[in-house]
């Protein structure tokens, strides 16, 4: 097991292996009107493995089926004591599991990127199983558990519900498989634990809720926007122009308080991005030292940025802030590496 006390821990990592199936799968499991075909990617390591033992399987998700390896260490822990083959298949549209070829042809229209559905990978989950069983000649009846982590444990559990004949259970870490309409969780439970997480963790909630305040009042004149442009160190690639920038700096701000309270382990970590342990107390405790006692809104949006670095500028050396990668160049907001940016966005949208 990983010690957590350790505050040099790095990713480890893993000793797999990466091939493309032989098979190929149908772009669409469902209707006949489309027959592209395309080939996954998957990752496996069989050293642990002994005849009788089970597959270890990951549904993967959404980003290159590498950093799913290389983040769930769970898998690697019980391989060697349960004997099992581990298996990562990577899910179609991410990574280089391409349907037509390259993402910027399987996301250039809707008659393409259509096929990014859940239900449609799992179906590729489904025929992969059984292929791959007899590619590496094991027994039809060799039992599969299926894992995953947040959406990839919400295709875990609806694999397991969906062809249960394919697994003998699943594992599925931090899945809101109920986080739908109607689906008994409130809107927005999800603010209400990053909130809490950030309380518990030194943050001043009411200094906090000022700064995003403050960004609104400023974000309505042009003098304002270049206060917050000078503050916040905005790429001119992506200038603060109108309300409607400064509300995707917003938005831009809390999704990296937001990945920092999702990944707040107690040890160093480089899932979504390089970030120290406790992540969320760094930030706190950064908002502090940077406000001290005052009371002016500068110093409110100092602190803020001091915390949302944690995530974003870890190592203090982007030069700018910037709201979007594909006009700045490069992985410069962090997060998974999905092969393309709007696969997930689309997902979100669409189901």
């Amino acid at each position: 097991m990983n010690n957590v006390g350790n505050a040099d821990m790095t990713t480890p990592t893993y000793p797999y292996k990466t091939e493309l199936t032989d098979v190929i799968f149908p772009v669409d499991h469902f209707s006949y009107t489309n027959a592209d075909r395309f080939r996954l990617k998957y990752l496996y390591d069989n050293s642990t493995y002994k005849s009788g033992g089970p597959i270890f399987f990951y549904a993967g998700n959404e980003g290159s089926i590498e950093g799913f390896a290389n983040n769930t260490g769970i898998i690697w822990d019980l391989a060697g004591q349960f004997n099992a083959f581990v298996v990562f298949a990577e899910h179609r549209y991410y990574g280089a599991s391409q349907p037509y070829g390259n993402s910027s042809i399987s996301y250039s229209d809707i008659t393409k990127l259509g096929y990014l559905t859940s239900a449609q990978a799992l179906a590729d989950y489904a025929m992969f199983l059984p292929w791959f069983k007899q590619a590496w000649k094991l027994a039809d009846n060799t039992p599969v558990v299926v894992f995953g982590g947040s959406y990839g444990g919400m295709l875990a559990t609806w694999f397991r519900l969906r062809y249960p004949a394919l697994t003998v259970g699943a594992w599925a870490s931090s899945a809101p498989v109920t986080y739908f309409h109607n689906g008994g969780v409130k809107v927005g439970a999800f603010d209400e634990v990053v909130k809490n997480t950030f309380d518990t963790s030194g943050c001043n909630l009411t200094q906090l809720n000022r700064a995003f305040q403050a960004m609104t009042e400023l974000g309505k004149t042009p003098a304002g926007r270049q206060q917050l442009t000078d503050i916040f160190k905005i790429n001119p690639k992506t200038p603060l122009n109108s309300e409607a920038d400064v509300a995707a700096l917003k938005l831009y701000l809390q999704g990296g308080m937001e990945y920092m309270a999702m990944t707040d382990y107690p040890y160093p970590t480089s899932f979504l991005n390089t970030m120290p342990a406790w992540p969320v107390k760094t930030g706190c405790n950064n908002f502090a030292s940077v406000v001290q006692s005052n009371t002016d809104d500068p110093s409110y949006l100092k602190g803020l940025l001091s915390i949302t670095n944690v995530y974003f500028n870890t190592t203090g050396q982007a030069p700018t802030t910037c709201l979007d990668s594909s006009k700045c160049g490069g992985d410069v907001n962090g997060g998974l590496d999905s092969g393309n940016p709007d696969g997930w966005d689309f997902q979100e949208c669409t189901e």
